[in-house]
C-alpha cells in the first residue's frame, strides 16, 4: 500500500477541525474505496431486491428503465391468472417482462 500522503499546502481547517484530522479521514475513505474496488475486480455477487407489486398494482408511470418484480406476472407457458412472477422494466408506456420486452400480464 502507498505511504500516507501529507495534506496539500494551504489545506484549510473547516469548522475548527484540524486539517490533519480531515486529511486522515479522507485518506481512510480513499483506502476503503481502493479495497472495495479490488474486491469488485476479484468478483463480488451483489443482490438487488426489487420492489414487488401485483401486475394490477404496478405504478401507472415510472422512469424509463426502472425495474420492479411483478409477483403474478406471466412467464412463457403460464395461463391467464396463473402467473408465477417475473422481473419487469418500465419501457416508457408500460411495464414489460425483462426476457420478452412484451407488456406484462397476469
Amino acid at each position: 500500500m502507498a505511504s500516507p500522503l501529507s495534506p496539500p499546502p494551504g489545506f484549510p481547517p473547516a469548522g475548527g477541525v484540524p486539517a490533519s484530522n480531515i486529511w486522515q479521514t479522507l485518506q481512510s475513505m480513499a483506502q476503503g474505496l481502493q479495497t472495495i474496488g479490488a474486491t469488485l475486480k476479484a468478483g463480488v455477487t451483489i443482490s438487488v431486491v426489487l420492489p414487488s407489486y401485483a401486475v394490477a398494482s404496478l405504478p401507472a408511470t415510472a422512469t424509463t428503465g426502472q425495474m420492479a418484480y411483478a409477483t403474478n406476472g406471466r412467464n412463457t407457458g403460464e395461463g391467464a391468472g396463473a402467473g408465477t412472477g417475473c422481473p419487469v422494466f418500465w419501457k416508457g408506456a408500460s411495464w414489460c417482462a425483462i426476457w420478452s420486452g412484451v407488456t406484462v400480464t397476469s
